[in-house]
């Protein structure tokens, strides 16, 4: 029976498969601070495993992950994005299909293994997981979901969340074997249209395998090859053999644009770099030209002059292009090429890891619990999935010029794009972020002199009012997180919305101190006199309706409100988010949920309110 080398195997009949396997037993579905600890341990390694052994672990109450991880900066988690491999499948069952069905059905006993039981299974509701075998090992993310979409597409009763590479599932409690040698064939669900030319993304290089139960990869460095094919399988020994190495050490910011003045030609191995058949696409005539940048920095670029398979790139591009990776793991690897040792690099892994733990307190199922009314507010802007995705973005920025802290000047627009939302609503999240401190805007004194003046020389070029602005992740404790919690509270209590972030209405809700902060190239600016006329005219107005009745709402007060200008429904709304916490302080006032108890309470009859309306009211405290 052959393996491949990354000790997996490939033949249908050998059973013995590689899996994230925890080593503690629950005899019941574990809560969420057992998850925790599983999420922490499943990562320590990888298992190779018969399907017997996988069997017994899962009865046993184990949790297993069938996607396999990859290292990343010497960090293993649990995510989408560090998906490796994977031959093992699953789906679960909680409802829609019967264990007797399962058992019964034609395709599943044709091409499953085993089905198991979960700890909350009973003989009324069925509630059972189905392990799948691939007939080969997956390395394609894109192949994984479409296979897993297809068996969800003939199975639509099982857990759409399946389809996730980095789902854990969790132990049980009775195995029912099918057939031990049953393999799924991959190709059936594979759409080929949609995979493309795959010819150089030859995934040959495994993860960071470190447990003993796996064999060290085999190099091919053990015969003669070309750099191109020992830089797709990653063989390090192989290139030192064929280019010179000089150690050295540097900051982690200055490591990218180093690496970028390696003698691309040498690392390719190609001799005639002015002209050659480009290495990407297949080509009769050469297309390909290697040459240095002309702006002075010394760095080599590739490129392919093609018209229907143009590229441009630095040597960090064309790794990551040739290994099938991202950018990230193409600078890994050339660092370990290359030779290069990172100043401090131990205290920047540990700031990395406290930044990703931090980062992941905000996607926990317990998050609400622990900070519920910030919850409500980033849930109710729509901010939450933006601060998980903007903070694993920003991950990338680590600064170790002044200490260990994630810098970034990124623009508005580039931040959306990493986000997936309009540069609008980025801007207006950022400001949120802002003003509850996931974020900070640096002023100019808080910035280094040299990206300062760089910053206002494109300022200047550009003509525009206001330079980049350049924004600090620091890393909240529980304490600061409880702060925002006292922030939130104010922020529903005064029924505040993403379009009152700015500064004339966070200067109205929180003061002119909090508004310099979220806005501090604004700082000391003058509320136009329009807007204290405006305030003036709401502040009138909201008495008087209060004063007739006892109540308002904010309907009623946009109704009969007429400002100086602009008295568009938008407008008016805008004018009195901003304006609304300082009116409630100044008069005492307070804003509250309506119920039929406080209807009673300030006799409002259906005459005055609809029996089914309960929006909002405003009254003087009581």
């Amino acid at each position: 029976m052959q393996e491949n080398k990354h000790g997996i195997s490939n033949d249908c009949s050998n059973e013995k498969v590689v899996v994230m396997l925890d080593d503690k037993m629950f005899t019941k579905k574990p809560n969420h601070s057992e998850v925790k600890g599983i999420n922490n341990r499943i990562t320590r390694g990888y298992t190779k495993i018969t399907l017997e052994e996988l069997a017994e672990a899962i009865v046993t109450g184990k949790t297993f992950m069938p996607g396999i991880m990859e290292t990343r900066n010497d960090i293993l988690r649990r995510s989408k994005d560090k998906w490796h491999s994977q031959q093992i499948v699953a789906l679960d069952f909680d409802n829609g299909l019967t264990l007797t069905d399962a058992l019964n059905d034609n395709f599943i006993r044709s091409n499953a293994s085993f089905l198991y039981t979960t700890f909350s299974h009973t003989d009324v509701i069925n509630k059972f997981r189905i392990v799948f075998v691939l007939d080969k090992v997956i390395f394609d993310y894109t192949d994984i979901t479409q296979i897993l979409e297809g068996l969800l597409e003939l199975y639509p009763q099982a857990d759409k969340n399946c389809k996730d590479g980095s789902r854990i599932f969790y132990g049980g409690t009775t195995i029912h074997w099918f057939d031990k040698s049953n393999r799924v064939k991959t190709e059936q669900f594979i759409k080929k249209s949609l995979r493309g030319d795959r010819k150089n993304n030859i995934y040959i290089s495994p993860p960071n395998l470190n447990t003993s139960a796996l064999n060290n990869s085999t190099k091919i460095s053990n015969q003669k090859v070309s750099n191109i094919e020992a830089i797709k399988a990653r063989d390090i020994t192989a290139l030192h053999g064929n280019i010179e190495i000089n150690e050295v050490e540097l900051k982690l910011s200055n490591v990218e644009e180093y690496l970028k003045t390696m003698n691309m030609p040498v690392y390719l191995g190609i001799e005639n770099h002015n002209s050659f058949i480009d290495l990407f696409h297949e080509e009769t005539n050469p297309s390909a030209s290697i040459y240095k940048s002309n702006k002075g920095n010394k760095q080599w670029l590739y490129k392919c002059f093609s018209e229907s398979k143009p590229f441009v790139g630095t040597i960090i591009d064309v790794t990551a292009k040739l290994q099938g990776c991202d950018k990230r793991q193409a600078i890994k690897f050339l660092c370990e090429l290359y030779k290069v040792k990172i100043e401090n690099e131990d205290a920047l892994r540990a700031f990395q890891q406290n930044f990703y733990d931090y980062t992941e307190v905000f996607s926990q199922d317990d998050f609400n619990v622990a900070y519920p009314n910030l919850f409500r507010v980033l849930i109710k802007t729509k901010c939450l999935s933006a601060l998980i995705r903007l903070l694993s973005f920003v991950s990338k920025n680590i600064n170790d010029d002044n200490g260990y802290k994630i810098v970034s000047f990124h623009s508005i627009s580039t931040l959306a794009n990493a986000v997936g939302v309009s540069q609008s609503a980025m801007g207006r999240k950022i400001n949120l972020f802002t003003l509850f401190g996931f974020l900070r805007k640096l002023a100019d004194d808080e910035i280094q002199e040299d990206l300062l003046t760089h910053l206002n020389s494109k300022k200047s070029i550009n003509n525009r009012a206001y330079r980049s602005t350049v924004y600090e992740f620091p890393i909240l404790s529980h304490e600061e997180l409880l702060k925002m919690e006292e922030l939130a509270i104010i922020w529903l209590e005064n029924n505040l919305s993403l379009k009152t972030v700015n500064y004339e209405g966070i200067y109205r809700s929180f003061g002119r101190e909090v508004a310099d902060r979220c806005f501090p190239q604004d700082t000391g600016k003058e509320i136009t006199e329009e807007h204290d006329e405006n305030v003036m005219i709401l502040h009138k107005k909201v008495l008087e309706l209060i004063e007739a009745k006892g109540w308002t709402t904010l309907k009623e007060i946009s109704e009969n409100t007429y400002f100086l200008s602009h008295n568009s429904e938008s407008r008016k709304k805008e004018i009195i988010g901003r304006a609304i916490k300082e009116m409630l302080d100044t008069y005492d006032l307070e804003i509250l949920p309506l119920n039929n108890q406080l209807k009673n309470e300030m006799k409002i009859t259906p005459e005055k309110m609809p029996l089914r309306n309960f929006p909002k009211i405003i009254r003087r405290k009581r």
